[in-house]
């Protein structure tokens, strides 16, 4: 098997993808940096599959890579199996865009406005409902310049302080707050519409109030799951992947009043070596495993072994 690694920055992960591709599956392994690939590497590799490995967080520091990013793979949908393709990574790129998928289908998630420079901070936010709400990023990741605000003047400080980033040329979102019911958050990765596992995150607090939020640049914490996946979590969950047209997908989940919440997608999750000791298995491995099982059963003709 033939697989193509579409990257910016080499993180673990993506070294670990290559090392176990390569020796638990005897592919032949390229990886190819957004920065300097073209189309024409691609056809001339051919691979049986290529990994979209270019993180949406790389909008923090390289902008311009993201809009690279979609450009070729728009062009290499057309030919080649990608694992994200073009629709998934813009949704992966765009939680707005991300926002208007899931809402056609009925997937309840933070009502979302896409901030506009012609109208005030008021007009902005119309629609959303009370204080407190969530600015951030139209594009990113990582907890970079998310904030919670409880006020106009706190609106006005994270717009501004976004805005004067010299790196990111995006878009600005507001998101109305959702509430969790539980101290943790709920990760579920899916690969081909299947649930292949879940987990959950401990929350952390921004300025000493409840615990709200989930991420694990910013000290959340990994936790196993006590019992398998609740059915209506999985099938919610099913549905918010396919909205958005994502082979593999991870799901940032949590528990409100009103039932599930989708806070954000993650088609190119960056993975952490401490995965396997608390969950008890390498999740890449599980990973390529199911996208293999999912995709390429009739793509590649293996030889018997783990090919």
């Amino acid at each position: 098997m033939k697989v193509a690694i579409l990257h910016h920055d080499l993180e673990w992960t993506e070294h670990e993808l290559k090392r176990i591709l390569k020796e638990k599956f005897n592919s032949d392994v390229e990886m190819f940096d957004i920065r300097m690939a073209v189309l024409e590497d691609f056809r001339s590799f051919n691979p049986d599959l290529i990994l979209n490995r270019v993180y949406a967080s790389v909008a923090n520091r390289d902008y311009n890579s993201l809009k690279k990013t979609l450009s070729l793979l728009r062009s290499l949908d057309e030919t080649f199996l990608i694992v994200n393709s073009f629709n998934a990574s813009l949704a992966d790129y765009s939680k707005y865009h991300s926002f208007n998928l899931m809402k056609s289908v009925n997937i309840r998630t933070p009502n979302t406005k896409l901030y506009d420079e012609n109208y005030d901070i008021q007009s902005n936010i119309l629609g959303l409902g009370n204080f407190p709400l969530i600015v951030k990023r139209d594009t990113g990741g990582r907890g970079v310049d998310l904030r919670k605000c409880n006020n106009l003047k706190e609106v006005e400080y994270a717009i501004n302080n976004i805005k004067s980033s010299e790196d990111y040329t995006g878009g600005i979102i507001f998101q109305e707050f959702h509430s969790p019911m539980e101290g943790y958050d709920y990760r579920v990765w899916i690969v081909g519409g299947e649930v292949i596992l879940y987990h959950k995150r401990t929350l952390i607090s921004s300025n000493g109030e409840a615990p709200w939020l989930a991420s694990r640049s910013l000290g959340s914490k990994i936790l196993p799951p006590e019992v398998s996946i609740p059915e209506d979590l999985k099938e919610f969950s099913r549905i918010a992947a396919e909205s958005i047209g994502a082979e593999f997908d991870v799901l940032d989940v949590i528990k409100t009043e009103e039932g599930y919440s989708v806070i954000e997608h993650n088609p190119t999750p960056n993975v952490r070596p401490e995965y396997e000791g608390i969950l008890g298995f390498n999740v890449l491995e599980k990973l390529i495993e199911s996208i293999r099982k999912k995709y390429l059963r009739m793509e590649v003709v293996l030889d018997g072994s783990n090919n």
